[in-house]
């Protein structure tokens, strides 16, 4: 009678736990919702064609022709770049939305989609690229100024640790 008891007791157990675990996979199900539409959002604010031609024209400094008609013959092709750009998105999508589901709770997803849809939350995303592109060219610099620095420090640093470079 005492391993009846136990084995009821357990489907018991296990039959009151389904309704946790179905919560539980709903709640996951919602987070990767909301992460894919918070997400959308994000990418939708990026301007393809104007991420394409930043690209480009960066490229273009860097090769310094004497050609006068190689820097327009050179933007001419920033469609190739957006034609890249384009199935890449999907790519950033999930690997971006992955991010959202390992990090925030159903909660902080909620809110962030709020936000994004406030009046507020439309302006960021409208702005966010002029404030990615400042951060990126801020980095670059700095990375440009200090790269010398930070590699003495790190190779200071590998030959404390007994490596011989």
């Amino acid at each position: 009678m005492t391993a009846f008891r136990r084995r009821l007791g357990a489907v018991i157990i296990a039959a009151a736990l389904c309704p946790v675990s179905a919560m539980a996979q709903d709640a996951a199900d919602e987070r990767v919702g909301l992460a894919v539409e918070i997400v959308r959002m994000q990418l939708g604010a990026i301007d393809l064609d104007q991420l394409s031609k930043a690209a480009m024209a960066e490229i273009v400094r860097g090769n310094k022709r004497e050609n006068p008609g190689f820097a327009a013959d050179a933007m001419a092709l920033a469609p190739v770049i957006r034609s890249e750009l384009e199935p890449m998105m999907k790519d950033i999508a999930s690997a971006t939305a992955g991010f959202f589901v390992e990090n925030f709770s159903a909660d902080d997803l909620r809110a962030m989609k709020a936000f994004y849809t406030s009046d507020a939350g439309r302006k960021m995303l409208t702005h966010a690229p002029e404030f990615t592109a400042r951060v990126s060219v801020s980095l670059q610099t700095q990375m440009k100024e200090r790269a010398s620095i930070i590699q003495e420090k790190v190779k200071d640093a590998l030959r404390r640790r007994g490596h011989d470079l």
